[in-house]
């Protein structure tokens, strides 16, 4: 007699296995069968095994771990860089499982906003409420570690306007990959260790940034009434500037500052828990100078 094993979830691949076929032989006694039936028994938990360890590495592919070492290296403000990079690991994700795509709750990004020539940033954003980004970006669930990136060294720079933080709520569609939850993960943490055991070209980024920004990758246009909170270069007197405040009701602005206990430092925050009036009223008065620019 002659025995197939059918492998669950493969069509069309069988395992002949011999120890199946004696077990099934009439010759056996019961003892010899229990026996040789273990050792099938063995021999299918064997091949099972080889098939995860096959599966992990298929999941997890070297050409996925390159995209998401590369995406966490970053690209230094490059926007003509992080087109590729973004496409890479846009495509990638896209083959892992949903749970590793699954929205969660409120998420954060920062984006510092500058003033170009054609105002392509602030315009889209100030007079529609809707900026595009062209491609996926990086947002997280932790509004600290988002409030205090990149100000210092940003500040310098003679365009900027503010740096705007943003809150959103995902919908699944737009969840492109939830870099916690791969770290959650015991099979993508052996893979990344294998990764990096053999050199990967991205490797030290893996293991530099792992889950430690509570990153979420996300395909979705930033929103004015998703802005969370501002922070702003400057001075009391830039601020009152901003906010078209003349020095008669400068008192008032104070008052507000005070009672919203915010100190104007170098950076400084004005956020929306803390100071809804002062944030919104310099945000109108952006979007006022926004369109009798654009009418100019």
């Amino acid at each position: 007699m002659s025995a197939v094993l059918f492998v669950f979830g493969l069509p069309n691949r069988v395992i002949k296995d011999p120890l199946i076929a004696e077990v099934s032989s009439p010759s056996c006694d019961n003892r010899t069968r229990r026996n040789r039936a273990t050792s099938a028994s063995l021999s299918v938990m064997s091949y099972k095994a080889a098939c995860s360890t096959t599966r992990i590495a298929n999941l997890f592919t070297s050409q996925f771990l390159d995209a998401l070492g590369r995406w966490q290296r970053g690209w230094k403000r490059d926007k003509s860089a992080r087109i590729p990079i973004a496409a890479a690991i846009e495509r990638e994700a896209a083959m892992l499982p949903a749970k590793f795509r699954r929205p969660g709750g409120r998420l954060y990004r920062k984006r510092h906003l500058y003033m170009t020539h054609d105002q392509s940033e602030l315009a889209p954003l100030f007079l529609s409420g809707l900026l595009d980004e062209g491609s996926v970006t990086s947002w997280s669930t932790d509004y600290e570690h988002v409030e205090r990136l990149g100000d210092d060294a940003s500040f310098g720079h003679p365009r900027l306007a503010a740096g705007a933080i943003f809150a959103h709520v995902p919908r699944e569609p737009e969840v492109i990959l939830d870099i916690s939850s791969l770290w959650a993960d015991e099979s993508f943490v052996a893979a990344a260790a294998a990764y990096c055991a053999r050199d990967g070209s991205e490797g030290e980024a893996l293991l530099n940034f792992a889950a430690k920004q509570s990153e979420v990758i996300m395909r979705a246009p930033l929103r004015l009434d998703e802005i969370e909170a501002l922070s702003l270069p400057g001075n009391f007197q830039s601020l009152a500037s901003l906010m078209g405040i003349t020095r008669e009701h400068e008192d008032v602005l104070h008052q507000m500052l005070d009672a919203a206990d915010i100190r104007l430092e170098r950076p400084f925050v004005i956020s929306r828990d803390r100071a809804s009036a002062v944030l919104s009223k310099v945000l109108e008065s952006i979007a006022t100078k926004m369109s009798t620019a654009h009418k100019v």
